[in-house]
């Protein structure tokens, strides 16, 4: 079986039921539907970086982690989701290793932005003093992601480490 919209799949930071529709077709040509309800338990750990606010976050080295942020690439902000009233979110990651960790940026837009896109509207430097990459969103706003240790502005290049969902 396979399923065209693995988004919806592979977005859940939790265990979440999805109803499918499976149509099976035999040597004769004969086909059968059914309805089945499938349980997806998210592989890896995530990491909701919208619950955090000035502060650093940590990496487990040799732990497969995916650091998720809500963002909005209409209007450009990322934000404190459990913060009341919603505030920018402004966090710093310690530790994330390209290729083992990923960067989710979680596009509350109707259409997300394509990684290209993405990579086009936030702010992103390099500071070598400070051995730092800056994720910045509408400098208004404040909200921005830096990963320490790692000096990339493109976010992995040709083998990328964040996606846009």
């Amino acid at each position: 079986m396979t399923v065209q919209d693995t988004g919806d799949l592979s977005n859940a930071a939790t265990p979440a039921a999805f109803a499918l529709t499976v149509q099976a077709t035999d040597d004769l040509g004969a086909t059968g539907d059914a309805a089945v309800e499938v349980t997806v338990t998210p592989a890896g750990n995530f990491i909701e970086l919208s619950d955090f606010n000035n502060t650093t976050v940590k990496a487990v080295a040799g732990v497969a982690e995916t650091f998720i942020l809500h963002f909005d690439s209409v209007n450009g902000t990322a934000w404190n989701a459990s913060a009341n009233p919603a505030q920018q979110a402004v966090v710093s990651i310690d530790g994330f290793i390209p290729g083992e960790d990923m960067l989710r940026f979680d596009d509350a837009s109707a259409v997300p932005a394509t990684p290209a896109q993405f990579l086009a509207n936030p702010t992103l430097s390099v500071n070598p003093a400070l051995n730092t990459t800056n994720v910045a969103f509408f400098a208004v706003d404040g909200s921005a992601v830096t990963l320490m240790g790692i000096q990339d502005v493109t976010l992995g290049g040709a083998t990328p480490y964040f996606e846009v969902v």
